[in-house]
């Protein structure tokens, strides 16, 4: 496996430098590009800054299977309260809380509450309240995603069928009132227990850190999250690359950071050409990995936000 070692001795050849001499172009600082140009590609969000024509503007993105791993949870059903509660307030009340753990975090109608201790029939020391919520609004049990979850690939539960993706904003949205009348005139929040109940089971990502199952009222279901994990991050010269074809990571890395490095020193004709040489190999890359996949995962390219794509 190629190491950032490698891409760092063909960038300073490429930028004819002497690789005893690296002054004009530090290594720390051609390390932090090359880490930037890996975690570029392997999100999708490989962009030429100087394009020498449209087709080399950006690769899209296919799928890298040396990204996929996986997670697994048992679902926990949601709980309705059984009193009315305000901003501030430290208690919940529901009939049943035994299937929550001790201690951990509950989602409730846009609010992410953390709580400190679970007496059987209430969540106590609860924080982070900043809405009135009315009795019987929905409690859902809050999974904290990996720490080098990227982006989901599908949610499968109980092995049996895939749950389909919402996205959040929309999920907020629908919860929040901006499309239906889940306020009222005391901007209160209503019952929240038939906000989806014509919905099949789905799941959301809340700010690509927590997972949340809709519409599964059952305790004990596998939950299976096949996901892409983050690059791992060139901290030093002999951390391996995570592209793991060392026919297409070295050449792309090296044409991709020197174009940065040299754009951002307003060499653009000489970036451009760099550039559009790294995005050539980058479709060739993406074009490769997708060939030899042996499964079809059916993937969708979903917006999450201005700058962010899924792919679920």
């Amino acid at each position: 496996m190629a190491t950032a070692q490698d891409v760092l001795t063909l960038s300073y050849s490429l930028l004819r430098e002497d690789p005893s001499d690296v002054s004009a172009y530090p290594e720390p600082l051609l390390l932090a590009m090359i880490d930037t140009v890996q975690a570029d590609f392997c999100s999708g969000q490989m962009i030429n800054p100087v394009p020498l024509n449209s087709e080399l503007r950006i690769a899209k993105k296919g799928q890298l299977p040396f990204l996929f791993t996986d997670a697994y949870y048992q679902n926990i059903q949601p709980v309705y309260t059984d009193s009315d509660i305000d901003i501030g307030d430290s208690i919940i009340t529901v009939e049943d809380t035994t299937m929550y753990p001790d201690s951990w975090k509950l989602y409730m109608a846009g609010n992410t509450i953390p709580y400190t201790w679970n007496t059987g029939t209430s969540f106590t020391g609860c924080s982070n309240i900043l809405y009135p919520f009315a009795n019987g609004t929905q409690i859902s049990f809050v999974f904290d995603l990996p720490t080098d979850f990227m982006s989901p690939i599908q949610v499968i539960y109980n092995n049996q069928f895939k749950l389909p993706a919402k996205l959040y904003d929309d999920v907020f949205e629908d919860l929040n009132s901006i499309k239906s009348n889940y306020y009222n005139n005391y901007n209160t929040v209503n019952n929240s227990n038939n906000v989806f109940s014509n919905w099949m089971a789905f799941y959301t990502i809340k700010e690509n850190k927590e997972l949340i199952i809709w519409n599964r009222n059952d305790t004990g279901g596998m939950i299976h999250l096949r996901y892409e994990k983050k690059p791992t991050e060139l901290t030093t010269a002999e951390t391996e690359l995570t592209i793991d074809n060392d026919s297409y990571s070295k050449l792309l890395l090296t044409y991709a950071a020197c174009g940065e490095i040299l754009y951002s020193r307003g060499e653009e004709d000489r970036a451009a050409k760099l550039y559009n040489h790294a995005l050539a190999i980058a479709k060739k890359a993406y074009n490769f990995y997708n060939n030899i996949m042996f499964e079809d995962i059916n993937w969708t390219r979903v917006q999450a936000d201005k700058w962010r794509w899924y792919n679920i």
